[in-house]
């Protein structure tokens, strides 16, 4: 008897990242109908013109975290090659988009304060209640973490603030729908070109979520 073994290669990335910062990619093989767990395989990646930071192998996983200067959408495609056959046809393959951008990456969340806890609820929020508006920031490789932030919100009623939390409060007595805008500007220190000298680095990011007030 013959046996036939199916193999499926999962591939995930924790993108979209800014341009600067890591990012993690993740290759897992899945084997079904094969009792011999003691087969060896290589991983084979191409992520160029993305640099390589580093790469870990372990048995049926694969991960590398890669990083870019410049913006853009890159395909990072892998391959699976049992390991005592270079020149064997590849059990499985798959490819992910790693999404680059030059911009601060996040998004906006909105709770209502209900009995001193927090609720989420989507754009919604009743009228006359206090909403919190936050801004969670992507930054799975802590790249931002010396930055300093600034965060300047419109709340879409004539009502502008600027403040130092990602989050601001807003006690909404009007009905009806409003678009709240919120631009974050980071800034740090890094090691310049020029030897002993430090150069300030900045990047921002626009970000929109809409608010109806029920």
């Amino acid at each position: 008897l013959i046996s036939t073994v199916d193999y499926s290669l999962e591939i995930t990335n924790n993108g979209p990242i800014t341009s600067g910062a890591q990012a993690t990619i993740h290759a897992s093989l899945r084997m079904e109908n094969d009792t011999d767990t003691a087969n060896l395989f290589h991983f084979n990646w191409i992520y160029a013109p993305l640099i390589l930071i580093e790469k870990s192998e372990q048995h049926f996983d694969s991960v590398i975290n890669v990083t870019s200067e410049f913006p853009g959408t890159y395909p990072i495609s892998v391959w699976v090659t049992h390991r005592n056959c270079w020149l064997c046809r590849p059990v499985a393959r798959n490819v992910t988009m790693l999404h680059v951008t030059e911009f601060i990456t996040g998004n906006l969340t909105i709770a209502q304060i209900e009995d001193s806890r927090f609720v989420t609820r989507g754009s919604s929020s009743s009228m006359g209640s206090v909403t919190r508006i936050s801004f969670c920031l992507h930054d799975p490789s802590n790249y931002f973490k010396s930055a300093s932030f600034v965060y300047n919100w419109d709340l879409g009623d004539g009502v502008y603030q600027i403040t130092k939390e990602p989050f601001v409060y807003c006690n909404c007595s009007a009905l009806g729908n409003r678009t709240v805008h919120l631009k974050v500007i980071a800034e740090w220190e890094q090691a310049g070109s020029i030897l002993h000298e430090r150069e300030t680095v900045q990047k921002t990011g626009d970000f929109t979520t809409a608010l109806d007030l029920l």
